[in-house]
């Protein structure tokens, strides 16, 4: 992967609306056809019949969002290991993913309120969200806390107070911090929490020494630490759980089985450890594809 796709994760606008067909990120289109030979019919039964229909699913993400989801070269194509894993999907259930900007404090809102199908953007399962959506689950995660290259180093949560530190809006991890440090921190050395609309405007904020620790989702931060050189160093990990596609409206269970089923097929076909691979996410793989499986 160039460095100009590189710095296209994290620097591109959220502007476009790319149709993911036969292959992720090379340039097809949504009149590219469906080679029929590759879709499994078992499968593509699973799906609702309105999403057979019309041979799309509407995909809401959070663009930028590396590894998960960001602009390539020309600024205007999807690329990421969601859109791959779209794409591998796609083949088998016979039908094409349109990947919509959609910011990420605004995910579950426009979902609930039926604008679109599927989210897929690196959202972490939890109990409190299912209560909105249906999870099929692909990927382990937690925290991962940035520094800029040669600053002072993060071992642990109380590391944190006395700290600038900046994450995104309406994720997970601002409910931890809020609820596990902040609370934690001696009045003299309280903890500053600045919230972003997305993951970019954190690593703008951190690159320009407004925060002093980013903390984004574990494989984000270890993408980012990768992919920019000797720019940033990731110096703690918490764990936390599984991250998963979102599925919502009424055909929830049966889109979230017919996509559990595909997936199923991409881990025992060594598909899905390939684009893991792709994108330095292997230790991350789960060992089975689930539906709801966060345990809080």
């Amino acid at each position: 992967m160039s460095t100009a796709l590189r710095a296209a994760a994290i620097a591109a606008s959220l502007s476009v609306v790319f149709v993911i067909a036969g292959c992720a990120g090379t340039g097809g289109t949504a009149a590219t056809p469906i080679d029929q030979s590759k879709v499994d019919k078992t499968l593509q039964a699973m799906l609702p019949k309105g999403v057979v229909d019309a041979g799309t699913l509407t995909v809401a993400s959070d663009i930028p969002t590396p590894p998960f989801d960001f602009y390539g070269d020309d600024g205007t194509t999807v690329v990421g290991l969601d859109p791959d894993l779209a794409s591998a999907i796609g083949e088998l259930l016979g039908v094409r993913f349109e990947f919509v900007p959609v910011a990420y404090d605004t995910l579950l809102p426009s979902m609930k309120a039926g604008k679109y199908q599927i989210a897929m953007t690196g959202m972490t399962d939890t109990k409190e969200r299912q209560q909105q959506v249906t999870f099929v689950d692909y990927l382990q995660t937690g925290g991962g806390f940035v520094i800029r290259k040669g600053g002072e180093a993060v071992g642990g949560l109380a590391d944190l107070c006395g700290k600038s530190v900046g994450t995104q809006s309406g994720t997970i991890i601002v409910d931890f911090l809020e609820a596990n440090v902040a609370p934690e921190c001696p009045a003299d050395s309280p903890l500053d929490l600045q919230q972003f609309t997305g993951q970019d405007d954190v690593v703008v904020a951190l690159r320009s020494d407004r925060i002093g620790v980013a903390v984004l989702p574990s494989p984000s931060a270890g993408y980012l630490v990768q992919t920019t050189g000797d720019e940033f160093d990731d110096t703690f990990y918490l764990p936390y759980g599984v991250l998963g596609f979102a599925t919502s409206g009424d055909d929830a269970d049966a889109l979230a089985k017919a996509l559990k089923g595909a997936m199923d097929k991409l881990v025992a076909d060594g598909t899905y450890a390939k684009l893991l691979d792709r994108y330095g996410l292997g230790s991350l793989a789960v060992e089975k594809i689930t539906i709801n499986g966060a345990e809080q």
